[in-house]
């Protein structure tokens, strides 16, 4: 029987790696999902201020140029908006 508690402390030892390494795991995949968030919002609010301008006459070009977005980007967010 004097394995038994060395056997015992072993599956301790792994089941605390485990809980260490699945803790690790949801740390970073909540960043990952934070992350990805904040960007979705940034591109969110770049399309809206992109539809704002475009409603208030102002070219594809003109758009692309203030707002520091490329052309092609812009002219897709707007067919997006017309097909709506």
């Amino acid at each position: 029987m004097p394995t038994l508690p060395n056997n015992n402390a072993k599956i301790t030892k792994k089941s605390r790696l485990s809980y260490i390494g699945l803790k690790e795991v949801t740390t970073t995949a909540k960043e990952e999902g934070f992350e990805q968030g904040i960007e979705q919002g940034i591109e969110k609010g770049k399309s809206e201020m992109v539809i704002s301008a475009f409603i208030r006459g102002n070219s594809s070009e003109q758009i692309s140029s203030f707002l520091g977005i490329s052309l092609e980007k812009v002219q897709q967010i707007i067919e997006v908006y017309k097909t709506k």
